[in-house]
């Protein structure tokens, strides 16, 4: 198409053609098939000619990196950020002086002690807290063992609710009534 085309002319078949980097091989039913420089290609007629694929895809797989780029460099800042903030937890954890960091060294010993729970973490060593403290750990990064425990405090809170209730009831329904007239 242009006179100035390096590829045009100089590289007559597909496979020499496609084998420059700066060339490319567009097919066109209107008229001969031939070799383009790519900066020249992407302006030719897209209902006339179709350039190998590889060239048509150039801009996509091109955006497609740029963008696969800055997700992992978000992905990397929010990754640092998250591990700043468990070591700045960790670190204070410590300073205000949990009891049972640094106390409880393993999983067993830590879930018997009364306000103690262990947990596990994959970013940073896991360790013993106070179940105060252990409820601010941020959870996509600490799985404590809360279940058996809290859940036996639950059931025991439930079961002396149900209790009252009940008692309450009895009283109610047994509790003289005064009607005045």
């Amino acid at each position: 198409q242009s006179t100035d085309d390096a590829c045009k002319g100089t590289y007559t078949d597909e496979n020499t053609c496609n084998s420059v980097s700066e060339c490319v091989w567009c097919k066109s039913g209107a008229v001969a098939s031939a070799c383009y420089e790519k900066v020249h290609a992407q302006n030719l007629p897209p209902g006339v000619f179709v350039c190998d694929s590889t060239f048509d895809n150039i801009a996509s797989i091109a955006e497609l990196i740029r963008s696969m780029r800055s997700e992992a460099e978000e992905q990397k800042v929010l990754h640092d950020e998250a591990l700043r903030e468990v070591d700045r937890f960790s670190q204070s954890a410590t300073v205000e002086g949990d009891s049972c960091k640094g106390i409880y060294t393993e999983e067993g010993s830590c879930n018997a002690a009364t306000d103690c729970v262990w947990c596990k973490s994959g970013a940073v060593s896991s360790a013993c807290y106070e179940k105060v403290n252990a409820h601010k750990l941020p959870a996509g990064v600490f799985e404590c063992d809360f279940t058996q425990t809290e859940a036996e405090s639950d059931k025991d809170l439930e079961d002396l609710v149900h209790s009252v209730q009940e008692a309450m009831k009895q009283q109610y329904f047994t509790a003289p009534t005064f009607c005045m007239l």
